[in-house]
């Protein structure tokens, strides 16, 4: 498969759900809370670690949301889960969870629902807010009321991060009405595995834009959105690391502005070492 970048409509942004300063480790990346028939004992939800090392889940609760969030499961001492790796906690028809709950997640609705894992000592990683409006005032990871919120689904349809992991700018643009649950697994659609059509670019080439690693800053370094001659053999970006270490981009998305093409996820193991350049062109290898 080809590397593909987006033609931007005035700007370009770079998001990351690595672990780094408030960004979260381990994500809530697909919820199945609706299944057809009886809901009882088929409930799951699956976690994915963003970051590049293993996360200790030792007495980490998952919590469900409703009127207010209550924790239903518990994680035992020596639970983790490896980087890049997926963790399915099920009731007790999930066959492949790797953990055993009673979950009793709330179907959304008239109100809005929720799903939250929280360490043991409190801190808040993750929340998925679903269904609207919210009545009760379910917090969001900034521990204000949520005002983004993911759609309520159909039953047997999961909420699933399309790609795995994104984390961006809350639940209504991260998380996908997705037909065919994939727990456990790589979620379907995920346009790491389909290269999307890009915009038509309208010509300008956007300031920087970076996320911050404990290595340094990544940015935006120089974007051509609308070359001579043919856009698929022209256009690229160019991302450059700013830091003294290496940059992991396990986890970091390209996207453009609302209303434009779908984000796109870089591969694993793609890095640029310190001081160095990374340059997308479209249906092209990444050259560094």
């Amino acid at each position: 498969m080809g590397w593909w970048l987006w033609t931007m409509l005035g700007s370009v942004v770079l998001f990351s759900s690595v672990a780094s300063g408030e960004e979260p480790s381990v994500v809530i990346n697909e919820l199945l809370y609706d299944v057809p028939g009886s809901d009882t004992g088929n409930e799951w939800v699956e976690l994915f670690n963003v970051s590049g090392s293993p996360v200790d889940l030792s007495g980490w609760n998952i919590q469900r949301g409703g009127t207010t969030f209550t924790t239903v499961f518990t994680f035992p001492g020596g639970a983790s889960i490896a980087p890049g790796s997926f963790l399915l906690v099920g009731e007790q028809n999930v066959a492949s969870a790797a953990f055993q709950a009673s979950l009793v997640f709330q179907n959304g609705g008239d109100a809005t629902d929720g799903v939250r894992i929280v360490t043991g000592d409190g801190t808040v990683v993750d929340v998925l807010l679903y269904g609207e409006p919210n009545a009760h005032g379910l917090p969001d990871r900034s521990g204000a009321a949520g005002t983004a919120f993911a759609p309520d689904v159909p039953e047997g349809h999961s909420l699933a991060r399309i790609p795995d992991g994104r984390h961006s700018s809350g639940d209504s643009r991260d998380f996908s009405n997705a037909s065919a649950p994939t727990p456990g697994a790589k979620n379907a659609g995920d346009i790491a595995s389909s290269p999307p059509t890009s915009a038509e670019a309208a010509g300008a080439t956007a300031g920087p834009s970076s996320i911050s690693e404990s290595s340094g800053r990544v940015v935006v370094n120089e974007v051509l959105p609308n070359p001579l001659g043919s856009d698929e053999e022209g256009e690229f970006v160019e991302l450059w690391n700013s830091g003294t270490d290496s940059a992991n981009l396990l986890g970091f998305s390209l996207d453009d502005a609302e209303g434009g093409s779908a984000p796109y996820a870089l591969h694993r193991g793609t890095s640029i070492p310190p001081k160095g350049y990374l340059v997308l062109r479209r249906n092209a290898r990444p050259t560094v």
